[in-house]
């Protein structure tokens, strides 16, 4: 995942569609180092952020929550959750989730004891979409569901992409390890592309 990010942020650069700066890169770079020793099975299961999600999510269904420039990182987070875990998750996000998933926090009820929402907050998003995050959790949390909430820490944006891929990857690892999964298999991906090219 770093290495095709880091292609596409430098196909972008050099055709001066952004403009991203060595030291923003140098920085994201850091940061996941710094998290893959964090979330390292060796570090202390009570300080290990993913693991400790990997506990909650287990035998759930995680449903991903983000905006703006934390879309795409969760997206991934799902789909690691999804192909590495073998688990069901879902991603919405917010404000387009605000006109109308509240409406379907009604039924069916069991799901109340399955779903755990993840909601991805940044400070970094803006004024008016931040306003909308403890509102949301307030409601899903009145219709009774486990909500958790996990904030990047870094101040740049860049660098709080890649510290939330590095947690969904770990997140997917410890959660694929509790389910004695070998994460490489992907049989039912195998299965279709198997079929699709008969």
């Amino acid at each position: 995942m770093g290495y095709a990010c880091g292609i596409i942020l430098s196909l972008l650069t050099k055709l001066k569609l952004i403009q991203v700066l060595e030291e923003e890169v140098e920085e994201a770079v850091n940061k996941m180092n710094e998290l893959l020793t964090e979330y390292n099975e060796n570090s202390p299961s009570h300080k290990n952020l993913a693991f400790s999600y990997a506990q909650k999510l287990k035998d759930k269904i995680p449903v991903f929550i983000a905006s703006e420039h934390l879309v795409g990182a969760a997206y991934s987070n799902k789909n690691q959750i999804n192909e590495n875990s073998k688990t069901f998750a879902l991603l919405f996000d917010i404000p387009e989730l605000n006109h109308h998933l509240l409406e379907g926090l009604i039924h069916p009820a069991k799901i109340r004891h399955l779903i755990q929402f993840i909601f991805i907050k940044s400070d970094l998003y803006s004024e008016r979409v931040l306003k909308r995050y403890p509102i949301t959790q307030d409601v899903m949390e009145k219709n009774g569901f486990d909500v958790h909430v996990y904030s990047p820490s870094s101040e740049k944006k860049l660098t709080q992409v890649f510290e939330t891929l590095i947690f969904g990857s770990m997140t997917s690892y410890y959660l694929a390890r509790d389910y004695k999964l070998n994460i490489v298999e992907i049989p039912w991906v195998d299965y279709f592309k198997e079929k699709m090219s008969k």
